[in-house]
């Protein structure tokens, strides 16, 4: 029987894969359906009617006008379902069976908008399929990208089997998708086609055949991941948006790069052919076609090209087998005492264990070296190390490198701009509110600026100095003045931190700042249509920057990545994107009574670590350069907090 494909895609959040993806698929396609939104676990990563925040059901919409002679796409949304608040119920369940319900062909094969195949593999295994009528299920060996198309991910987890991904089944009359996690189909009887006879990924792999899979490509795409693993119900690790600014974007942990962060895992060159449709978005986003920011990687090819990277690589790839042997064997072992124990034995033992680990008792707790009234560190930490502060800080530059290019402004001196630039300066100037800072081209108070031209620079750098300034609101102002249309500002602020007795004694330290004070203050330069707010923070990063612990120490004596101890329910942190009206702005005046151009987009995220650090990192986008400003995602790649 010849093959009719019904490929089935749930997305939310999926460019700059989505066209790309379509294309690919639609010449072995009798169907594409794809099932677009966000369930209410990913309501942070959605518009308030259920919707991708990048503009994925737009390019949907284009695509199936533009794009699809046959009629093959099909877009349903949870309105198209008749969910009231148009989100999607469960997590993700109701969203494979509204597209497997539609299905109308002899195999149903899911697809995430990421995902590729070589075009000549996707020929051969519908061949084979059509030759060998009683297989049932297909399954595939993934290959993951990091940063580039020259770098992939290995590590534990794949070589252990987790890289076998179920995604192609036989579909006919009366089937039913069950389950998203793990995807399980039922045949018309209610058997399990996993359970069947079943083309293995490893198999396939052996031919050569894989799937391409690009989930660790572009750094926004890596936090919405992140964020959403974070905040869905059914993951039980906490510290996501934690590992994605310390592995994935700031690649402090070399050996922890894959989202699967209970394994070691490491970074491999390839140097294969990616499947064209992979190719040509790759192409489009490096020559500005396609609007998508990418990760500088030059960094993380300098590490991979290490000896003591390559030696510690080559150890782990060796004790894979060991590791495996050992996996069996505690699975054994813990299987048999498991059954050993009485239930309700079971039960105390893992209640006992949540209580003593999630707050100890009255009395259990040791203070140490903390047992004092004076910080360990009266300067921040700088005596000891890198301040926990700038750690945030510079990790949140180096992911934002590639905004710091063309007419740039830092504040006090430009070591940040020589530092993360990615060689696109044309021009550096340092902005100082006094004369006698030797570097200083600029002599300026923020909050009355009048003789810095509007619309100068391309990239400000604003690190912890608006708490310097009391007329705050002012200086935002200027900022925004100075700013060029399509231009980037990258700021932090504070949230509970250490005084700086140098600055309280020259200018006065004012503020500190919380969520709603930073959105206000916001509010009230760049009015705006939408706020999302995230919150975040924890205690440890917090305790150890006021007492003035460096990084470094931090780092050395724990166990597990301190960003993994974040407060399921934080107090005090939030990241908040906020997207302004530019009408508004129309008879906003500047100095001179000249009207600029609007700021179209301004986005924010905060980072208030319950008493110390870089609290809010903010980027600013302007709207004149094209319809659909690139975005800059604000997640601090911070490795503490």
């Amino acid at each position: 029987m010849a093959s009719r494909v019904t490929f089935g895609m749930i997305v939310l959040n999926g460019e700059p894969f989505t066209r790309y993806n379509l294309r690919a698929l639609y010449p072995f396609a009798h169907q594409i359906i794809v099932v677009e939104g966000a369930c209410e676990g990913a309501s942070s990563q959605a518009t308030p009617d259920g919707h991708s925040i990048d503009g994925t059901l737009e390019v949907l919409r284009q695509f199936q006008e533009e794009e699809d002679p046959e009629g093959k796409v099909t877009i349903v949304t949870a309105e198209d379902e008749g969910y009231p608040n148009a989100f999607w119920p469960g997590e993700k369940d109701e969203m494979s069976q509204a597209y497997a319900k539609r299905a109308t062909g002899n195999l149903l094969w899911q697809v995430d908008s990421d995902e590729f195949y070589q075009p000549e593999h996707m020929a051969t295994v519908l061949r084979y399929l059509e030759d060998n009528p009683l297989i049932d299920a297909v399954t595939f060996k993934q290959i993951t990208f990091w940063g580039d198309l020259e770098t992939r991910v290995d590590g534990f987890s794949f070589r252990c089997g987790n890289d076998i991904c179920r995604r192609l089944w036989r579909w006919g009359p009366d089937y039913r998708y069950l389950t998203h996690r793990p995807p399980t189909v039922l045949d018309a009887e209610g058997h399990d086609l996993n359970e069947g006879e079943v083309l293995s990924g490893a198999d396939l792999a052996r031919r050569g055949v894989l799937f391409y899979h690009y989930c660790l490509l572009f750094p926004q795409q890596v936090r919405n991941k992140a964020r959403y693993y974070d905040s869905a119900t059914w993951y039980q690790k906490q510290g996501m948006t934690a590992w994605s600014q310390q592995s994935a974007e700031a690649m402090v942990k070399s050996f922890r790069v894959h989202n699967v962060t209970e394994h070691v895992s490491w970074l491999e060159r390839f140097s294969g052919t990616h499947p064209p449709q992979a190719q040509a978005l790759w192409a489009d986003v490096l020559a500005g076609r396609t609007d998508a920011s990418v990760r500088r990687i030059d960094n993380v090819h300098k590490i991979m090209r290490s000896p003591a990277y390559r030696m510690k690589r080559a150890w782990l790839r060796a004790s894979v087998p060991a590791r495996q042997l050992g996996i069996g064997i505690r699975k054994k072992i813990g299987s048999r005492l498991k059954a050993a124990l009485p239930e309700k034995v079971r039960r105390w033992l893992r209640g006992h264990h949540q209580r003593l680990t999630k707050r100890p008792p009255v009395g259990w707790v040791r203070f140490g070296s903390l047992r004092r009234l004076k910080p360990v560190s009266n300067s921040f930490g700088i005596d000891r190390g890198l301040p926990i502060d700038r750690y945030y800080i510079e990790g949140f530059l180096a992911a934002h490198a590639t905004d710091i290019h063309g007419h740039v402004m830092e504040i006090a001196d430009n070591t940040y701009t020589k530092r993360f630039c990615g060689g696109g300066v044309t021009v550096s100037d340092v902005l100082h509110v006094t004369a006698g800072n030797a570097a200083a081209t600029i002599i300026a108070d923020l909050t009355c600026a009048d003789q810095i031209p509007s619309a100068t620079f391309d990239c400000m750098i604003c690190t912890q100095t608006l708490q310097f300034i009391y007329e705050v609101g002012a200086a935002v102002r200027t900022l925004n003045r100075i700013l060029k249309p399509g231009g980037v500002l990258l700021a932090t602020v504070p949230g509970i931190s250490p005084i700086s007795r140098y600055d309280m004694e020259r200018w006065g330290e004012w503020w500190r700042f919380t969520t709603l004070s930073l959105t206000r203050l916001l509010e009230e330069t760049f009015p705006t249509a939408q706020i999302s707010v995230t919150a975040y923070g924890n205690v440890l990063a917090a305790t150890a920057f006021l007492h003035g612990i460096a990084a470094e120490e931090l780092l050395a004596s724990a166990t597990t990545s301190p960003v993994q101890l974040t407060n399921p329910k934080p107090v005090l942190g939030a990241a908040c994107r906020l997207t302004t009206s530019p009408e508004s702005w129309a008879n906003m005046p500047s100095p001179g009574s000249v009207t600029e151009p609007p700021s179209a987009l301004f986005k924010v995220s905060e980072y208030l670590v319950i008493g110390s650090l870089v609290v809010a990192s903010a980027v600013v986008a302007s709207k004149s350069r094209c319809v659909r400003p690139k975005m800059v995602n604000m997640a601090c790649p911070a490795t503490i907090s």
